[in-house]
C-alpha cells in the first residue's frame, strides 16, 4: 500500500475497497485495489485536503442482495459503491435546531466536529441499507437534555412513508436488548453489542453455547445483536 487508509472492505477474494476518510496523500476517500496482483484498479471521491480525522464507524454496510452502501462525514447522501462507480442514491434532510454549513468541505473536520459537538445536529449517517423497498438510515445526533441518541429512520421510497425511533430512552419490553442501540448494519439486520454484564442484567439466565451450564458469564467476551428490521 502506498498510503495510508482506515476502512477496507473485501469484496472477493482479490479485491478490496479501501477508505481514507479525508486523511491521505492521495486525496481520493476510496481505492479499489488488487490484491493478487498489487495494483489499484479505480478511485473515486476525490478531496483537496489531508484532514487528519478519525471516525468510530466503518463507511461500508452490505446490503440487501449484496449491495454494497457507502456513507461518509459531515455528507447526508447515501451512496452505492460498486467496481466501476460510487453513485448517490438518495439524500437526507434533517430538521434539526442546527445544520451543516454548506462550505464543510473546506473547513477543519476537527474544530468543525468540536462546534458541532453539543449541537442538535446530525453530522454523519452511521450507515444505511435497503430491505426491499425501505431504506433504513443510523444518525446519532446530540439531543438537547438527553445527550447522543442512536436513531434509525425507515424511509419507504416506493410511498414516502417514513417513521424514526430513537433509543435508549425507554426499554422495550419485546426486545429488551434493542435500547443498548445499533452500531451498524449488516444486511435486513442492525447490528448491536453489550458487555456480558450488561446482558446478564437485562437476562439473569442469558444462554451461552460456550460454558458447560449454558448460561453467559459476567466475565465472559461481549454479546452481539442481530435485530432484524421489517420493510414496511
Amino acid at each position: 500500500m502506498d498510503d495510508w487508509y482506515q476502512y477496507f472492505w473485501i469484496t472477493d477474494e482479490s479485491l478490496v475497497f479501501l477508505n481514507a476518510c479525508y486523511s491521505n496523500e492521495k486525496l481520493y476517500n476510496i481505492v479499489e485495489f488488487d490484491l493478487k496482483n498489487n495494483k489499484e484498479m479505480n478511485a473515486f471521491d476525490p478531496f483537496t485536503n489531508n484532514k487528519n480525522l478519525l471516525t468510530g464507524n466503518t463507511p461500508f454496510t452490505c446490503s440487501e442482495n449484496n449491495r454494497l452502501f457507502y456513507t461518509q462525514p459531515f455528507d447526508m447522501n447515501v451512496y452505492e459503491l460498486t467496481k466501476d462507480s460510487l453513485t448517490a442514491l438518495y439524500r437526507l434532510e434533517f430538521n434539526t435546531e442546527f445544520q451543516l454549513p454548506e462550505n464543510y468541505k473546506g473547513m477543519d473536520f476537527f474544530e468543525l466536529k468540536q462546534d458541532l459537538r453539543y449541537k442538535n445536529v446530525v453530522i454523519d449517517l452511521n450507515g444505511a441499507t435497503m430491505v426491499k423497498n425501505t431504506l433504513y438510515v443510523l444518525y446519532s445526533p446530540f439531543c438537547t437534555e438527553l445527550g447522543i441518541r442512536h436513531h434509525i429512520t425507515a424511509l419507504n421510497t416506493k410511498s414516502g412513508a417514513m417513521t424514526t425511533v430513537r433509543f435508549g430512552d425507554e426499554l422495550y419490553e419485546q426486545f429488551p436488548f434493542a435500547h443498548i442501540g445499533p452500531l451498524m448494519f449488516h444486511k435486513d439486520c442492525f447490528v448491536s453489542y453489550a458487555s456480558a454484564s450488561d446482558a446478564l442484567a437485562l437476562d439473569k439466565a442469558f444462554p451461552s453455547d460456550k460454558n458447560a451450564d449454558g448460561k453467559l458469564h459476567e466475565m465472559d467476551n461481549p454479546v452481539i445483536f442481530f435485530h432484524k428490521l421489517k420493510h414496511f
